[in-house]
C-alpha cells in the first residue's frame, strides 16, 4: 500500500465502508474525456436498492436530458459485471457500453478507465485490459456522487461496498485524489482529496464504516498542535511499549488475622509512553532541539497524544520531562520522548456525537458522556439506565459525566448520580419535551 501523507488533522483509512445508505458527494461535474480509477470491495451484490437491477459505485444521470455517467457499476442477481456507459441515452437505447463479467464476491478490485489510447477507450479490471471500445462518450452537468448515483440530483442505486482510494484525470491532470480519512478533530470518516485539500464527508445518512488505520513506514506521533516528522524532522525508530497501567487497590490488615483485605477503587494508573526517536538529518540540530523543548514546555496538563502506530485511537497525555538526546562529537544522535499518559485509549468514533434516541453499541469499557439536550417543555432522557428528569422548557442543558459537572440548565434537571454507559449494547431514550441535541459518548478501551 502506498505511504500516501495525509496533512496534520487527518488519518489516513484503510478504506470506507457504506452500509446502502451513505454516498459521497465529489463535486465533479462536466469531465467529458476523463480517465478514473477505483479501488473498492462489493461487500453485497443482492442487497435491495428501490428494487434496482443494476448499482452505481460511481456515477451520474440526468434522464430529463438523457445525458448520463456511469462511470463504474454493478449488476444485481444473476448478471453479475462491471460496466461503464459511453454514450448518452436510456438504459435501453445504450449499446455501446463497456462490460466486464465476473464472479460475484466480496473481494478487492480495482477498476481503471481510459478515453483516448492508440487502441481507443480500454478498461482494466485488477491491472488487466479486458475490453477495448471507441474512445466515446459523453458527460452532465450533474456531479458524479461515490457509493451511489446522482439522479437529477438525488442519490439512487446505492451500493454496499468498501472504497479504498479513488482517483480521476483530466488531460493527464488530477481532478480528484482521494483517500479515506478520519478527521481529528471530531472523528468523522470520509475520502479526504490531495487535489484540493478538501475533506469529503457523508452526504447520506447514518454513518460511514471506518476501516483500520494505515501504519505508514515511518512512525511520527502529534503532540499540542505539533508533528515530529514534519515539524522537527524526528522518526520513530521502533513501536513503543504498550503499558495497560495497575489497578489501584486500596489495602487493609486486621490485627489477628492471616491475610490482606484489598478494596478494588474501579480506577486504573497512568502509564508511561515513551517514543525513541532519532532526526532524520543532521542539519540546524541544535535549533531543532531548542525547538523541540519549547514545544514540550509550552504544553500544561493533559493533551491530545496521536502516534501512526494505533491510529484508531488517541491518548491523553501530559509532559513530565522535555527529553533527552546524545551528543556525540557535537552531533545530536537518538533520543526519547517520554509523556504521562490517561491509562484509557479513547476511540475516534466516541467523539461524534449520538443525536437521536435509540439503539447503541458501547465497543469499550463503561464510558462517561458529555450530554446535551435541549427542551420545550418537562419530560426525561434515559441513558445508560440512568434518568435525567427536565423540569421545565430550556434551550441547553449539558451535563459533564467525565468531570461531574453540569455546565448548563443545572436548576432545570436533577438526576440520582452523572450516566455512565454500559459496554456493550444498549438504548437512549427521551419523553416529553425532551430532545437530544448531541452525547459524545467517549468510547474507550484500556
Amino acid at each position: 500500500m502506498a505511504d500516501v501523507k495525509l496533512p496534520s488533522g487527518f488519518i489516513r483509512l484503510e478504506y470506507i465502508e457504506s452500509d446502502g445508505a451513505q454516498y459521497i458527494n465529489t463535486g465533479l461535474n462536466n469531465l467529458a474525456q476523463s480517465e478514473w480509477f477505483c479501488d473498492f470491495a462489493v461487500t453485497d451484490w443482492n442487497w435491495s436498492s428501490a428494487g434496482s437491477q443494476y448499482l452505481c459505485i460511481l456515477g451520474a444521470c440526468d434522464t430529463v436530458n438523457n445525458i448520463w455517467k456511469i462511470v463504474f457499476g454493478h449488476n444485481k442477481a444473476n448478471a453479475y459485471n462491471y460496466y461503464y456507459y459511453t454514450e448518452s441515452g436510456l438504459y435501453s437505447q445504450m449499446p455501446n457500453y463497456w462490460m466486464i463479467y465476473t464472479v460475484p464476491d466480496n473481494k478487492r478490485h480495482t477498476l481503471q478507465i481510459e478515453y483516448d489510447t492508440p487502441y481507443g477507450g480500454r478498461m482494466w479490471l485488477d491491472g488487466i485490459a479486458v475490453n477495448i471500445g471507441l474512445a466515446v462518450e459523453t458527460d452532465t452537468a450533474l456531479p458524479l456522487f461515490l457509493f451511489a448515483r446522482n439522479e437529477n440530483g438525488t442519490a439512487k442505486r446505492f451500493s454496499k461496498m468498501r472504497c479504498y482510494s479513488l482517483w480521476g484525470k483530466r488531460g493527464g491532470y488530477y481532478v480528484i485524489n482521494a483517500y479515506p480519512a478520519r478527521r481529528i478533530s471530531d472523528g468523522a470518516v470520509g475520502m479526504y482529496d490531495l487535489k484540493t485539500d478538501t475533506f469529503l464527508t457523508n452526504s447520506g445518512t447514518g454513518k460511514f464504516i471506518a476501516g483500520p488505520a494505515v501504519v505508514p513506514q515511518i512512525g511520527s506521533f502529534s503532540f499540542a498542535g505539533k508533528e515530529t516528522l514534519d515539524d522537527f524532522g524526528l522518526l520513530i525508530e521502533q513501536r513503543p511499549t504498550e503499558e495497560g497501567g495497575n489497578k489501584i487497590l486500596n489495602t487493609f490488615s486486621i490485627p489477628g488475622r492471616t491475610g490482606t483485605l484489598t478494596l478494588d477503587t474501579g480506577a486504573i494508573s497512568n502509564v508511561t509512553r515513551s517514543y525513541n526517536v532519532a532526526f532524520k538529518d543532521t542539519e540546524n540540530l541544535g535549533a531543532k532541539m531548542r525547538a523541540i523543548r519549547a514545544w514540550l514546555a509550552g504544553t500544561s496538563g493533559y493533551v491530545q497524544l496521536i502516534d501512526t502506530y494505533d491510529g484508531d485511537v488517541f491518548r491523553l497525555a501530559r509532559v513530565v520531562s522535555l527529553g533527552s538526546f546524545e551528543n556525540i562529537m557535537q552531533r545530536y544522535g537518538r533520543g526519547v520522548l517520554s509523556f504521562d499518559c490517561d491509562p484509557r485509549r479513547f476511540l475516534f468514533s466516541g467523539l461524534t456525537p449520538i443525536t437521536a434516541a435509540g439503539s447503541i453499541t458501547n465497543p469499550g469499557m463503561p464510558s462517561r458522556p458529555r450530554i446535551s439536550l435541549s427542551a420545550s417543555s418537562s419530560g426525561t432522557a434515559v441513558i445508560g439506565g440512568t434518568t435525567i428528569t427536565v423540569t421545565t422548557a430550556t434551550s441547553s442543558i449539558i451535563i459533564d459525566s467525565e468531570s461531574r459537572v453540569i455546565e448548563a440548565g443545572a436548576d432545570k434537571v436533577s438526576f440520582a448520580d452523572f450516566p455512565v454507559i454500559p459496554s456493550g449494547d444498549g438504548t437512549i431514550s427521551v419523553t416529553g419535551g425532551v430532545s437530544i441535541v448531541g452525547i459524545t459518548p467517549r468510547w474507550w478501551q484500556p
